[in-house]
C-alpha cells in the first residue's frame, strides 16, 4: 500500500498534468483562432498567451573560402548558381577584350574547385572595332532548373548599326552539359534584326537603347521562368522604356519555348508618363509568391532613387511592399526553407566618405526595419563588393559573387 506522501505526490502530479493539458488546449485554440474576433466576455480563468515566433538571424560568417586559383576561369567568375543536387556551381567569366565586354562564357565547377568545365563558347569572330557588321557576344547569369537538367542564361550582344552600337540581351536555355542552346525571348514583332526596339530613333552619338531580357529565375516546378525586360508590347510605350516583370512557359507543351509571355507588373502609365522599373524577380519555395524590387520613379525624379522590396502572387495580383529604407536594395531571394530573405545593398555612407563595399543582408522573418539597416551579414568579409549570391539547396551554404566566387557557411 502506498504511503500517504506518495498518494499526495501522485495527486499533485495529476493536478499538474491537468493544468498542462488545459494550457496546451488553450494554446492550440489560440493558434487556430488568432484572426477571430472575441464575442464572449473574458473568462476569469487564466489562459496561455501565444508569443509569435521570430526566426533567428543567421550568424555572420567567420570566413569565406574562395573557389579556384589564378590559373582558373573561376578566379574571375561572376554570378554563381548552385545546382539542385549541390555538386556543381555554374558561373560566368568577365570578358577582358575591348571595346565591349565580350566572350564571357558559362562554366560549371565543383564546390571544391575541381572539374572546371566550359559550357558555352560565344562566337566573337566579328567583334572587331570599326567594321560595319561588328557583333560582340557575352553570356552571363546562369541559373539551374529545379530538376538540374537545364540552365537558363542571358546572352548579350553589341551590334554595329550605322553610326550606333545596339546593346541587347535575350534569355536562352540549354541542357546542363551546354548542348541545345535555345533563344526563348527573341521576337521580331517588337525588335528589328539587330535587337533594337522598333520605333526608337538613333541619335548617332550614344549607345542606342535595345531590348533586354535579364535575371531569369525558374519556378519551383520548372514550368515557368520569371524575368525582367524593357520590351514594349504596346505602340504607345516605345518612348517610355521601362523595366517590367514577365513570366513565360518553359515546359515544352507550347509550340515553342518562351511561349505565353505574361506581363505581371504592367507599371507604365502612358497618359501620365509614370514608371516604376520592377526588376530582379525570384520565386518563393512554394511557388505561390514572387519577390522583386521596384524603384518607384517618375519622369521628374533624378536617377538613383531608392528601391523597395515588394512581393506579389504568382499571377501578378496582391502586390505588397514589404521593405523600404535608404539602402539600394537589390535582387532579393528566399532561403530554401522560406524563412529568411536575402538581398544585396550598399550601406549608407556619409557625404564625402569612401563608399562602403556592397554587402549581402540576410533578413529573418519578423525583422524590424530599423534593425536590419544596421546589420550587413557579410560586413566582416574582405571580398569586395557582393554583387550576386546563390543558396545551396539545403540552405546551409551560400555562394557569393564578389571579386571571384566564395563559399560561406550559414549557421544560426
Amino acid at each position: 500500500m502506498p504511503a500517504k506522501g506518495d498518494l499526495m505526490g501522485a495527486g499533485t502530479l495529476q493536478k499538474t498534468l491537468g493544468i498542462v493539458i488545459i494550457w496546451l488546449i488553450a494554446l492550440g485554440c489560440g493558434l487556430d483562432q488568432t484572426t477571430s474576433t472575441q464575442t464572449e466576455p473574458p473568462s476569469s480563468t487564466a489562459t496561455a498567451t501565444v508569443v509569435p515566433t521570430v526566426v533567428p538571424a543567421p550568424l555572420p560568417p567567420s570566413k569565406a573560402s574562395r573557389i579556384g586559383d589564378r590559373n582558373m576561369s573561376v578566379f574571375r567568375g561572376r554570378g554563381p548558381s548552385w545546382s539542385p543536387d549541390g555538386t556543381k556551381i555554374s558561373f560566368s567569366t568577365t570578358g577582358t577584350q575591348l571595346p565591349y565586354p565580350n566572350n564571357a562564357a558559362i562554366y560549371v565547377i565543383s564546390p571544391d574547385g575541381s572539374s572546371e568545365t566550359r559550357l558555352t563558347n560565344p562566337d566573337n569572330g566579328r567583334c572587331i572595332t570599326g567594321i560595319a557588321n561588328m557583333e560582340c557576344i557575352s553570356h552571363s547569369s546562369p541559373t539551374w532548373s529545379p530538376d538540374g537538367t537545364k540552365i537558363a542564361f542571358v546572352s548579350e550582344r553589341y551590334v554595329a548599326q550605322a553610326k550606333d552600337v545596339v546593346h541587347t540581351s535575350d534569355i536562352f536555355v540549354m541542357n546542363s552539359n551546354g548542348s541545345k542552346q535555345t533563344n526563348l525571348t527573341r521576337d521580331t514583332t517588337y525588335v528589328d534584326k539587330y535587337g533594337q526596339i522598333k520605333g526608337l530613333s538613333p541619335d548617332g552619338k550614344s549607345l542606342t537603347t535595345g531590348v533586354h531580357h535579364k535575371n531569369p529565375k525558374w519556378s519551383p516546378d520548372g514550368t515557368k521562368i520569371a524575368f525582367q525586360t524593357n520590351r514594349s508590347d504596346g505602340a504607345d510605350e516605345h518612348a517610355k522604356i521601362n523595366w517590367e516583370i514577365y513570366v513565360m512557359d518553359t515546359d515544352g507543351s507550347k509550340p515553342k519555348y518562351g511561349a505565353n509571355l505574361i506581363n505581371l507588373t504592367d507599371n507604365t502609365n502612358a497618359s501620365s508618363n509614370q514608371r516604376a522599373d520592377d526588376q530582379c524577380p525570384s520565386w518563393s519555395p512554394n511557388g505561390e509568391t514572387i519577390v522583386y524590387v521596384s524603384e518607384g520613379t517618375d519622369s521628374q525624379e533624378q536617377p538613383g532613387s531608392q528601391t523597395d522590396i515588394w512581393t506579389m502572387n504568382f499571377d501578378g495580383s496582391g502586390k505588397t511592399k514589404i521593405f523600404s529604407d535608404a539602402l539600394g536594395n537589390w535582387c532579393p531571394t528566399w532561403a530554401p526553407d522560406g524563412l529568411t530573405l536575402g538581398f544585396v545593398a550598399r550601406p549608407n555612407t556619409a557625404p564625402g566618405a569612401t563608399p562602403k563595399p556592397q554587402q549581402l543582408y540576410l533578413v529573418p522573418l519578423g525583422f524590424k526595419s530599423d534593425w536590419v539597416v544596421t546589420w550587413a551579414w557579410t560586413s566582416n568579409l574582405k571580398i569586395g563588393d557582393v554583387a550576386t549570391y546563390s543558396w545551396s539547396s539545403d540552405g546551409k551554404r551560400l555562394a557569393l559573387g564578389a571579386e571571384g566566387i566564395f563559399i560561406v557557411d550559414v549557421k544560426y
